[in-house]
């Protein structure tokens, strides 16, 4: 607040008196917050932990703490915390991902005094398989089905971190642990095994993620020597007898119990 006593005049028209008072708070002595983190555009993944940081200025003891969302309030996060200037927070791995998330800051005791943050994101792996059956044959002791693979996709916003465990020891997976979208290789090691039918599965997970975990299953046929019957299929287009010319498409398909390495067409 600043006053001022206006200005008196003698006769003679010259100033006999000006004074000026003034009356200013004390720097930092009015109450305030402002939140240093999270940044605005900040992404911040469910399931992690992560600090809240904040200034103020003034005698605040201690501050509530707002989560919201789409401008409407989501959760308390701490009703009565010491006013320290950061508060750690462990997001909820079930927290819905969105991009329109901000955090408020309050003087327990004087509601008018707040700081609030800038819209930040909470993001969220989503983890998917392209492929959920793996099937392979197998001789005694000889030829079997050539590798085959799967494709991990992350499908949501945030990052994924996949681990596979496998319970059998008669196939291979060509990675174990990852980052985001990767190709799996699965290669079968019959060696040993008698004739039969054989299942294990492969486990791709991350704590963190929705869709967790995917489950690939794999299955072994493993022959007698001779037991094994030739290819069969079929010849789609063009049907036979019929006249062709320039460019033509063939269609049909074919099958086998161990795999099919070629397909020939003669004339």
């Amino acid at each position: 607040r600043v006053s001022i006593e206006p200005t008196r005049l003698t006769q003679a028209g010259t100033p006999a008196a000006q004074v000026i008072r003034w009356k200013l708070p004390p720097s930092g002595n009015t109450p305030s917050i402002t939140v240093l983190a999270p940044l605005p555009l900040s992404q911040w993944p469910a399931g992690s932990q992560q600090r809240l940081l904040w200034n103020s200025t003034g005698t605040i003891q201690e501050v509530k703490i707002d989560l919201y969302k789409n401008q409407s309030l989501s959760t308390t996060l701490a009703s009565s915390a010491n006013n320290t200037g950061s508060y750690t927070w462990i997001i909820p791995a079930d927290m819905p991902p969105a991009s329109d998330y901000k955090i408020k800051i309050t003087d327990t005791m004087n509601s008018a005094v707040y700081g609030e943050s800038g819209a930040f994101s909470i993001t969220r792996a989503t983890l998917e398989i392209d492929r959920t059956q793996l099937t392979y044959g197998a001789v005694e002791n000889g030829v079997s089905t050539g590798p085959q693979d799967f494709t991990i996709i992350n499908s949501g916003t945030g990052p994924l971190n996949w681990a596979i465990t496998k319970n059998a020891t008669w196939f291979e997976c060509s990675s174990s642990s990852g980052a985001d979208e990767a190709l799996i290789t699965v290669t079968v090691v019959p060696t040993g095994l008698v004739a039969g039918t054989y299942t294990g599965a492969i486990t791709i997970s991350d704590p963190l993620a929705a869709g967790s975990p995917r489950n690939v299953q794999v299955t072994l046929h493993v022959y007698e020597s001779g037991q094994v019957t030739a290819p069969w299929g079929s010849f789609e287009t063009p049907i036979q007898g019929t006249t062709v010319s320039s460019s033509v498409p063939f269609t049909g398909w074919v099958l086998d119990d161990l795999g099919v390495q070629s397909v020939k067409l003669y004339r």
